[in-house]
């Protein structure tokens, strides 16, 4: 904890009486701002490690489709708009990464308007089947 003496530095001034007060630590806010950039670097790094893993698994990538691609064929087409986007959202490939689905890749995996896929997701996030995640075009599925 710091002590101010009478709005002066405590150096500056013995001589004159004046009141003390506690002032805020600093050094809790400092420490609480490098944890947060510490945080930040080691999540960082894990999903790089995580990206470098998967990309060296695939055998080849002229015979593969990019990693976050899914093609339109592989979307069955006896189902509903609702069920198409769930999906998609619940492959593997795109479950589990962080920032969720974009709607872009909704559209163009689908085909749709992006009216009628935006009516399913509001109605979707309604009843907390899916969440957007680092903005409003961007989900996941809750299950």
């Amino acid at each position: 904890m710091y002590v101010l003496l009478g709005g002066l530095p405590v150096w500056s001034n013995f001589s004159k009486s004046k009141p003390t007060w506690s002032g805020p630590n600093f050094n809790d806010i400092t420490h609480h701002f490098i944890y947060c950039i510490k945080a930040h670097i080691d999540i960082s790094k894990q999903s790089r490690l995580k990206l470098q893993e998967n990309s060296v698994a695939t055998p080849s990538a002229s015979t593969v489709m990019p990693r976050y691609q899914i093609a339109p064929s592989q979307i069955p087409e006896d189902c509903s708009l609702e069920d198409k986007i769930f999906s998609i959202l619940r492959d593997p490939a795109y479950r589990d990464m962080d920032h969720g689905v974009s709607l872009k890749l909704l559209r163009s995996a689908l085909g749709a308007s992006q009216d009628d896929i935006m009516k399913v997701i509001t109605e979707q996030i309604r009843l907390g089947e899916m969440y957007t995640t680092i903005d409003e075009r961007h989900l996941k599925s809750s299950n």
